[in-house]
């Protein structure tokens, strides 16, 4: 059986990309790249192996075991778990731009960087857009 899932467009078929397992641990909101043991990690922009983000997890993700993650479309997370990922208070501001942040994995910054990740609709809602890995190195 094929799951899918209903979105403006219609059903969708949701690829195994959607539950992944991860290789660590990671909090909701943490934006992932694909390991070459097809496990998840945390992402990061300080080097083209980490910076290719394949998804946003969308809830608490356990090592060795498959999570969940958005790889588009909203992502609502509570205020205080967004602050865990933006390192900021009150949660995310709308209307704002976020990136893969180059100097912590899993984390986001609002600096424009080398991987948008996505835009703030509210402080609670984040609609992933992720964008090409742009790191050369």
């Amino acid at each position: 059986m094929t799951d899918t899932a209903t979105t403006s467009l219609g059903p969708q078929e949701i690829p195994d990309a959607t539950n992944p397992i991860a290789k660590v641990a990671m909090h909701p909101g943490t934006p992932m790249y694909i390991r070459s043991d097809g496990t998840v990690d945390k992402a990061q922009s300080n080097a083209s192996s980490t910076a290719t983000v394949m998804g946003i997890a969308k809830g608490t993700m356990v090592a060795g075991d498959r999570g969940f993650a958005v790889y588009a479309g909203p992502l609502e997370l509570t205020t205080a778990e967004w602050d865990a990922i933006t390192g900021g208070s009150g949660g995310l501001t709308p209307g704002t731009t976020y990136y893969l942040d180059d100097s912590a994995a899993g984390k986001f910054r609002t600096s424009n960087g080398a991987t948008q990740c996505g835009v703030a609709m509210s402080s609670t809602v984040l609609f992933v857009q992720i964008g090409p890995n742009t790191v050369s190195s």
